[in-house]
């Protein structure tokens, strides 16, 4: 059942649940982050979900709150 929900309802590229309650998913960057900062936009705070990298090509690279989003990045998001 978590599965199918979170196939319905999420955004995401894809999704890798760690538990019922813990989740990384990537998604490809929405209009409303590009050019803003992680931190100037509340993506998915509500839910206890945070931006932690993005990735370039096969690599998974680090990100803070600073980063700034650009068009066509795919972002990765844990929570």
């Amino acid at each position: 059942g978590i599965q199918l929900a979170d196939r319905l309802s999420m955004p995401y590229m894809e999704l890798i649940r760690l538990s019922q309650n813990f989740a990384v998913s990537q998604i490809k960057a929405p209009k409303s982050l590009i050019g803003n900062s992680v931190s100037d936009v509340q993506f998915f705070e509500d839910l206890d979900v945070r931006c932690i990298g993005v990735k370039n090509e096969d690599e998974i690279v680090p990100i803070g709150p600073d980063y700034i989003v650009s068009a066509n990045e795919v972002l990765i998001f844990s929570g």
